[in-house]
């Protein structure tokens, strides 16, 4: 193969390569399908409707999620990204109001139609804007692998498992925590 020729190859590959590496470094690290505990003067029938979905960026770079997607097997939620996660950083999504978590700021407010969590289960996929899937989380056998509906504990991923804690948007759970 001509100099010029394996130059150009290296440098294609060498883009493809790090572009993969950095979409499979965001992912999913926390989900409240199951709501929040009321606040005052909302019902919990309310409350229950009050999800959110936490990303985090592994990496030591900001990450791009202009044109990601996140998407639920069965079609809901269905969900266009925008912004950017920060390096080590958290991403919050919340369903239909910024009210969710009160005192923090989320990142996305999609829309709360037809975006329902259901609490016997989903399948959640983060593709990047390409198309290619990123993460995946599989809650679809009534959401066994976390998260409480009775004390609203959310499901979180730590040390690369799904568990059931106290509730941490936008920031890691406490040390000593784990599953």
């Amino acid at each position: 193969m001509p100099r010029k020729s394996l130059k150009i190859f290296l440098i294609f590959w060498s883009f493809f390569i790090f572009a993969s590496a950095e979409a499979a470094s965001v992912e999913f690290s926390e989900i409240a399908w199951m709501g929040t505990l009321p606040k005052e003067g909302e019902s919990s029938q309310a409350a229950a409707n009050n999800e959110w979905i936490e990303l985090r960026n592994t990496t030591a770079a900001t990450i791009s999620l202009e044109g990601w997607k996140l998407e639920a097997l069965d079609g809901a939620p269905n969900i266009s990204l925008s912004g950017s996660i920060q390096a080590v950083g958290y991403f919050l999504l919340e369903r239909g109001s910024d009210d969710i978590i009160p005192n923090i700021s989320g990142d996305i407010i999609y829309p709360f139609k037809n975006n329902a969590l259901s609490n016997s289960g989903e399948t959640l996929v983060l593709k990047d804007a390409s198309g290619n899937e990123v993460d995946r989380v599989d809650g679809s056998n009534s959401w066994a692998i976390g998260g409480n509906n009775e004390t609203k504990e959310t499901l979180q991923k730590v040390q690369g498992g799904w568990t059931t804690l106290y509730p941490t948007p936008k920031a890691a759970p406490p040390a000593g925590q784990s599953p």
